[in-house]
């Protein structure tokens, strides 16, 4: 990666390197009118000339990047027109801390995959699903109207459930979890009927962010068989707030795991087959002690298919993707139980409990606990960074 270095202060540490350069949507109290800019540092970049980001992502990625890369121009050390005038930075240039962050696009639609086949084995008996999990893609239908942006509170979900004696009644959930997944946004839509072929799908792809999806266990078992989770995975789901570009992940293509070939069918053979050298990382927060510990770190590898053939199978029947619409990877869970990506595998479906480095006690997340997720590209995170900042949510106790 080429070092760029700009005139505006980065800490090293910082996910929003000028490498970077990803979109979001924020207001200030001064100005609460919510509208786009980009992450550079500690700082935000108003971009209160572009009206939506639906709109912007929609003109496609040409237009998107060549703006990206005037942004990145406008932000370097070297260039003068930011940097020399004292009273457009003081009009343009936003601290972070000054923020509110908004979901940054409006939401029509959002899918959510199965994508890791250590997941499907952890979670699935054998018995109630078929032998192969991946041929076709699954993929389920998300609540759009439930997703919320980083550092949105999550009350407790009163759900269906049953006791010990099979009894039904309704109650909060005991088994809340979490899911550590990446989504992308649509950018370009397609029109009604018409397909996107794995070589074009990248160019409907605007970019990707992190995703926690909630879900509650307890409910979820009297749900799933022979249907799907419905209330138990409907009530929330956290996003990061700034989208990290394809551009900007360019320098971060990697080759995918290898899938069974007979699960590679023809539309979703990709001739330049790639995924992202992703990684990322779960702590926990716990209420009473105040204690932060890394609870799993992952890997985009892990996902059996890829940004592109995710794309492509969800529009192979001719279903129209909108510009916003979100798509899950579903949970990323790896092959060593130190990557494992939800409470159920970790506990291996409450059977077991997790004692953190603290000494607490923890089955699923309790009141008061708080989830982050923070993911980046490339092996260490350094000045050059590109990172996706933090997915956040504490949770709240319910209400009955």
């Amino acid at each position: 990666m080429v070092a760029l270095s700009s005139f505006l202060p980065i800490p090293s540490n910082s996910p929003f390197s000028i490498n970077n350069i990803p979109f979001g949507v924020f207001s200030t109290k001064s100005d609460p009118i919510p509208r786009i800019g980009v992450a550079i540092g500690a700082s935000i970049l108003d971009l209160k000339a572009l009206t939506t980001l639906n709109e912007f992502a929609a003109l496609g990625r040409p237009v998107t990047a060549a703006t990206r890369l005037f942004i990145q121009h406008l932000l370097l050390d070297s260039t003068d027109i930011l940097r020399d005038d004292l009273e457009l930075r003081r009009l343009s240039v936003i601290e972070q801390v000054n923020a509110t962050m908004h979901l940054p696009f409006g939401i029509g639609d959002f899918t959510d995959f199965l994508n890791s086949r250590t997941h499907a084995r952890n979670t699935h008996s054998s018995h109630a699903t078929p032998v192969n999990m991946f041929n076709p893609p699954r993929a389920f239908p998300g609540r759009a109207s439930s997703i919320l942006p980083s550092g949105s509170p999550i009350v407790r979900p009163i759900g269906h459930l049953f006791d010990e004696y099979g009894k039904p009644f309704s109650g909060p959930s005991r088994e809340l979890d979490v899911e550590v997944e990446l989504a992308f946004f649509v950018g370009v839509p397609n029109f009604m009927f018409k397909r996107i072929p794995i070589t074009e799908a990248e160019d409907h792809i605007f970019g990707v962010v992190m995703l926690n999806d909630w879900s509650t266990r307890d409910i979820q078992r009297g749900e799933d068989f022979p249907f799907a989770a419905f209330n138990a995975k409907n009530f929330a789901s956290t996003i990061s707030p700034w989208v990290v570009t394809l551009d900007a992940l360019e320098p971060f293509r990697i080759k995918p795991q290898a899938r069974d070939e007979g699960d590679m069918l023809l539309y979703l053979t990709d001739p330049k087959d790639s995924t992202y050298d992703i990684h990322i990382r779960m702590d926990w927060k716990i209420a009473e002690t105040g204690e932060i510990f890394q609870a799993s770190r992952s890997h985009l590898q892990n996902a059996y298919w890829t940004f592109k053939q995710m794309l492509t199978f969800h529009t192979l029947s001719g279903c129209p993707m909108r510009t916003g619409d979100l798509v899950g990877t579903g949970t990323i869970t790896g092959e060593d139980s130190s990557s494992y990506c939800s409470l159920v595998e970790m506990t291996r479906n409450n059977t077991q409990k997790i004692t953190t480095p603290g000494g607490a006690i923890r089955s699923f997340v309790e009141d008061g606990d708080e989830i982050i997720f923070t993911a980046w590209g490339g092996h260490t995170v350094d000045a050059g960074c590109v990172g996706f900042g933090e997915c956040r949510g504490i949770i709240l106790p319910a209400e009955l």
